[in-house]
């Protein structure tokens, strides 16, 4: 039997990827598992380094760093001591993915942010996120006015994953950077803080969710950002708070464009039925992407009070579309009427007769 285009598509890579792996592990010190683990982990780290290596090389021998785990921890440690930036930025990558990092771990990237300030390596930064360094968090506050663009970047990415409320004012300035990564990771920042602010229980009377949230929906209205307002209405839905909904309505009902769409998404991801009035007016749009959005996030919600509005959209609708209300209705009802539309209306009259009996 002659190979498919499927053989040949997913399973001859998959071939390829063993028999390239064992050539890498040729160049790679052999019984490098029957080392000490000291010795191994500089055998590793000597491919890693080596610019001649290929990127899947040095990837394989970072790899098998990380496998080692806990025996690695005490010669990465002891290499740190005495590296340069870039290497304990590669040194600080490797701890950050081995698992149950000890305290030593975090101790020795702790010592780096704060020696090394803005010249840190960004992989230092990351690796603190990665570990949940918590008390990483002032020092790179400390270190942000100073920071290069490159690495302001890293730490306000870091920040966010933090989730430390003293982040927030940071975070809010840099909606308004003229760098698109800054504004995106700040945006994604403090929808990350509002989220782990609301899972933790109000500790001292002290409620650190709500003023935050009510500072996202000023800036949600009246930011200079378009485009991290729109991020914040695209993620807002994530947060998982229902009171919500009314500032995402408000966007849906009263803004165009981009913004407009996230904010159909973020109602679809709450499953907000109070929206569905909202969403069903916007089916009369000009834009096919917002009512393709509509009609997602109205089956997503899965109210059927707007079916008899889906059934009017039927008829007029051009074959692609119609296919789009087709599956929502069919998400919407599980009934299999297809494109007809009295089929459909036959079908409502007698479920809304039933309902009032």
């Amino acid at each position: 039997m002659r190979p498919t285009w499927r053989f040949i598509s997913v399973v001859l890579p998959a071939m390829l990827l063993v028999v390239a792996g064992a050539s890498w592990a040729a160049d790679l010190p052999k019984d490098a598992e029957k080392l000490p683990p000291g010795k191994a982990v500089d055998a590793y780290l000597a491919v890693m380094e080596d610019d001649t290596q290929t990127n899947a090389r040095r990837n394989y021998a970072e790899m098998m760093i990380v496998r080692m785990g806990d025996p690695a921890v005490g010669r990465i440690i002891e290499l740190y001591g005495h590296a340069g930036a870039e290497r304990r930025g590669r040194l600080a990558k490797i701890l950050a993915q081995i698992p149950k990092p000890s305290a030593s771990t975090v101790a020795v990237l702790l010592d780096d942010l704060k020696k090394s300030g803005p010249g840190v390596d960004p992989y230092v930064v990351l690796a603190l996120a990665d570990l949940k360094a918590a008390q990483a968090s002032s020092l790179m506050l400390e270190i942000l006015p100073r920071a290069p663009d490159g690495l302001r970047f890293v730490l306000l990415n870091a920040l966010g994953r933090l989730a430390d409320e003293k982040a927030a004012d940071a975070l809010f300035e840099g909606l308004d950077s003229k760098d698109r990564l800054v504004r995106t990771v700040s945006a994604d920042g403090l929808i990350r803080l509002l989220t782990d602010l609301r899972a933790k229980p109000i500790e001292g009377g002290k409620d650190s969710y709500h003023p935050l949230m009510k500072r996202v929906a000023d800036y949600i209205e009246n930011g200079s950002s378009s485009e991290s307002r729109r991020i914040l209405v695209a993620e807002l839905g994530r947060v998982g708070d229902p009171d919500a909904s009314g500032i995402l309505r408000q966007v849906a009902r009263t803004c165009s464009g981009e913004i407009q769409i996230a904010a159909v998404g973020s109602l679809a991801t709450l499953k907000c039925a109070d929206a569905v009035g909202d969403l069903v007016r916007l089916l009369r749009s000009k834009d096919p992407i917002l009512r393709h959005r509509t009609l997602e996030a109205l089956a997503s919600i899965g109210k059927m009070s707007c079916v008899p509005d889906l059934v009017d959209m039927l008829e007029g609708s051009e074959p692609q579309e119609r296919r789009e209300v087709v599956e929502a209705l069919r998400r919407l009802t599980n009934q299999p009427f297809g494109d007809n539309p009295a089929q459909w209306r036959l079908w409502w009259e007698r479920e809304e007769s039933g309902a009032e009996r």
